[in-house]
């Protein structure tokens, strides 16, 4: 990318739709519903990033069976949005890391979809620009975005095709 000096910081303006703790990063405390739930957008005059939790959800939370001992999912618990993070006592980076570490390493596949942070603009035709798995690593890339010049002059480009179609 062709970043230039990002010295006047003090030109990005960040829009949240709900506060995101760094306790709380990861995509998955973030999942609705409908699969996309926009949180933030960055401004830099008529330039603009959106930051968005995409993706579906499917973890197994299983249970211990009480013949053997072992895990199953038999009467597993699936969990498919943030809210049904919090029911299980998942509530933070640290503990959904944790989790998926310890019962993965027991073979127990639980995770069969994972959401992500979409990095995107309006503008851009191609649509997603980038993905991140941390949403302040995400906010700085999209800030590295709005200083990007050869990434806006892209941009134009499509823009000046598309309105000679």
């Amino acid at each position: 990318m062709g970043i230039q000096s990002m010295n006047n910081l003090s030109e990005v303006t960040i829009d949240y739709s709900e506060v995101v703790p760094t306790s709380r990063q990861m995509p998955e405390f973030y999942v609705e519903g409908h699969g996309f739930n926009q949180i933030a957008t960055l401004t830099r005059g008529d330039r603009q990033i959106h930051v968005a939790a995409n993706g579906e959800m499917h973890l197994t939370i299983p249970e211990i069976s009480g013949f053997t001992g072992e895990l199953t999912d038999e009467y597993a618990t699936i969990v498919r949005y943030a809210e049904d993070l919090h029911e299980v006592g998942i509530n933070d980076d640290i503990q959904l890391n944790q989790f998926i570490k310890t019962i993965s390493n027991t073979g127990f596949q639980i995770y069969r979809m994972n959401p992500w942070w979409e990095i995107y603009s309006d503008n851009d035709p191609d649509g997603i620009v980038c993905n991140s798995d941390r949403f302040y690593d995400a906010i700085d890339i999209a800030t590295s975005l709005l200083f990007d010049e050869n990434y806006w002059e892209g941009v134009a480009q499509w823009e000046d095709l598309l309105d000679c179609q």
